[in-house]
């Protein structure tokens, strides 16, 4: 699980990795489960549980 610190307005992208395989089916990244996000009220923290297929980065580390 990933544990990310956060305050109130922060945010997070998930989106695919770069070597993830160009035929890989929504059912294939999702073999696993779903997406997990646990997250506090206020500020505190966020715990993501995730494929390794998808990267996961705050926001303000995109370029969008």
């Amino acid at each position: 699980m990933l544990v990310l610190s956060f305050q109130q307005e922060d945010s997070f992208i998930i989106f695919p990795a770069r070597d993830i395989k160009p035929n890989m089916t929504v059912a294939e990244l999702f073999k696993d489960g779903p997406i997990l996000i646990k997250c506090t009220r206020g500020g505190g923290q966020w715990g993501i549980e995730a494929p390794q297929e998808l990267k996961i980065l705050r926001s303000e580390l995109c370029d969008l």
